[in-house]
């Protein structure tokens, strides 16, 4: 089988109509709204719509998956949070933890500074990213039950769930303003220091480390109660204030984090990123289709162009020599760490994420380790008399994330979707909330998309 790019043909736009897998529908953003009101009941809105239901006349196969667009909108999903769990990843791990906190806790002892660079660094692997699952689990599990009662109160067949995924503009926020704050003061604590001149610089090491992420993860509990907080203001908002400056919300995002910054990074290594940015630029905005052979049957954009560059990787488009690379000389090494693996035989360092010895070391180090069951379940949600700094910066957080939620939803509206605003605010929040449960410091959010996914064809088999 071979990909064959062909061209789609735009057919006239209308609202919410079914489309084949060679065309895809136009939709009018600018259509008119339903009208609002100052203040919405998230049960009365549904007007009789059975709440335990799950709709199997709607969204295909077991009410699950309809065929299309569905895999198209999962590839866009899953890589967007991929992507951006991976830039925080490497922020926080790299950068933040291995430069700046690790050198401020070497200038007292070099093992206080690598005890806090260990534990931290598993209590990332082993309690923030299943935290993270269990929120994105929760969250896209409610939005595809939610896009079947709004089939079912409509009566229609072609409804999109809203896609949902972590708070990137949040995330950085939250990494900068109180992770790296909550350890630097941790290093500096003069409690820890005395442990550590006693003899018990690991004791210390280890109590800065789980303090630090207790703190982060108690902060992001109070940002999920401000996000639930804002459904009694999302609707008065979208009721007083012109579209322009609801949409406004996105655009800060879209342009910093989804294009700014990833172009930088792209043209950073170009050898590697430049036939996959062509690949989602020719499909995306030249609307081609990449058809495997003569079988009928499209490859997602997505899964394309990220296919492309985990194989130009591994074969070598991301190596460089030794001395082109010193910028990057930081960090233990350890995936994550933004430290590029370092050959000494051959003299060449390679990205992290294309390293045979990251990946052995990430698989053996913490592949099943799941310290969030167990014991290991509301143990983050122990610093309340700790985290009252920093509840200002938790409410900034929760104030973006509903004011995001509140754009896509509106935007979701104009796709021919309108979705309860204040439902969707209280479910961020909540997810948010059980992420935190579980060990997350990463707040979530109904994501930037619906429209492309409804223009896609997809249902709700990508969000379930």
């Amino acid at each position: 089988f071979f990909f064959l790019p062909s061209r789609r043909r735009l057919s006239p736009g209308s609202r919410k109509r079914a489309m084949s897998s060679k065309s895809r529908q136009e939709i009018d953003l600018s259509q008119e709204r339903p009208v609002r009101n100052y203040c919405e009941n998230p049960y009365t809105w549904w007007k009789g719509t059975p709440v335990f239901m799950w709709n199997f006349k709607y969204g295909g196969f077991l009410g699950i998956w309809s065929g299309i667009g569905e895999m198209e909108a999962l590839g866009e999903l899953f890589f967007d949070n991929l992507a951006s769990l991976l830039s925080i990843t490497a922020l926080i791990l790299g950068f933040f933890l291995n430069v700046i906190v690790f050198n401020e806790a070497a200038g007292y002892d070099q093992e206080y500074a690598e005890v806090i660079r260990e534990v931290y660094t598993r209590y990332y692997y082993e309690r923030v990213m299943p935290g993270v699952s269990f929120a994105l689990l929760f969250g896209n599990f409610y939005y595809a039950y939610m896009a079947g009662r709004l089939a079912y109160k409509e009566k229609r067949d072609n409804v999109t769930a809203q896609p949902y995924g972590i708070n990137t503009t949040g995330a950085f926020i939250t990494l900068g303003a109180i992770n790296l704050t909550a350890l630097l003061n941790e290093v500096n604590k003069e409690k820890n220091l005395e442990k550590g001149d006693a003899g018990d610089w690991r004791g210390a090491g280890q109590d800065v480390a789980e303090n630090a992420w207790k703190i982060a993860v108690t902060a992001t509990f109070v940002t999920g109660l401000m996000e639930i907080a804002g459904c009694f203001l999302g609707e008065f908002i979208r009721k007083i204030f012109p579209l322009p400056a609801i949409y406004s919300c996105l655009t800060g995002p879209g342009f910093a984090y989804l294009f700014f910054q990833p172009m930088i990074n792209i043209f950073a290594e170009p050898i590697l990123c430049y036939v996959p940015l062509l690949v989602v630029v020719c499909g995306f905005f030249g609307n081609v289709i990449y058809r495997i052979g003569n079988t009928g049957l499209t490859f997602p954009i997505a899964i394309l162009a990220i296919g492309l560059s985990v194989l130009f990787g591994w074969v070598g488009a991301c190596r460089h020599k030794n001395d082109a690379q010193e910028m990057y000389n930081y960090g233990s090494g350890v995936s994550g760490s933004k430290n590029y693996y370092y050959n000494s035989e051959n003299h060449w360092r390679t990205c992290t994420g294309t390293s045979r010895h990251d990946a052995l070391f990430a698989y053996r180090e913490y592949a099943g380790e799941l310290g969030s069951f167990g014991d290991g379940i509301g143990e983050g949600l122990q610093a309340w008399s700790k985290v009252r700094p920093y509840v200002s910066t938790a409410v900034v957080v929760g104030v973006v994330s509903f004011a995001g939620t509140m754009s896509c939803v509106e935007s979701a509206s104009a796709a021919g979707d309108d979705y309860p605003m204040a439902e969707t605010m209280i479910v961020d929040g909540i997810g948010t909330c059980i992420g935190a449960l579980f060990g997350s410091f990463y707040s979530t959010t109904v994501y930037i998309g619906h429209p492309v996914h409804s223009q896609l064809g997809a249902k709700r088999g990508y969000s379930t």
